[in-house]
């Protein structure tokens, strides 16, 4: 993280490390407050960007903030549909909402895409 923090002084207009900072500190579950604000940064400077959309969605998920996690989904997944990080983060946040039957299909397509995601998201200390 030292370094990542390093990165971002260095290059504070860097898109691909605020998102790396932000990723980074969603999937330790640290400082969420302030990789919101870098993903955040990262997506004032360069409005498309279907990764640090499903980063963001991440942490939004992380800091309980679920519907606002399923609409960054939404629109990254408009640029990018095959995405199975946001699709699985998506179907996560739905789940958490009381849409059992939207999450479950997200989830699916989002194994069906990478049959793997589960297991990466329970590395991080995420399970549905």
């Amino acid at each position: 993280m030292a370094l990542l923090e390093a990165m971002v002084r260095k290059t504070p207009k860097s898109t691909d490390m605020l998102g790396a900072a932000c990723w980074v500190r969603g999937t330790l579950n640290q400082q969420l407050d302030t990789a919101l604000a870098e993903c955040d940064e990262a997506l004032r400077i360069a409005p498309k960007g279907s990764w640090n959309l499903s980063t963001r969605c991440f942490v939004r998920y992380r800091t309980g903030e679920f519907a606002l996690a399923i609409t960054d989904c939404d629109e990254s997944l408009r640029e990018y549909p095959k995405s199975a990080h946001a699709l699985y983060v998506r179907g996560l946040a739905k789940h958490k909402t009381g849409d059992t039957p939207g999450g479950d299909a997200d989830i699916a397509a989002a194994k069906a895409i990478d049959p793997k995601i589960a297991e990466t998201y329970v590395d991080y200390g995420v399970t549905p």
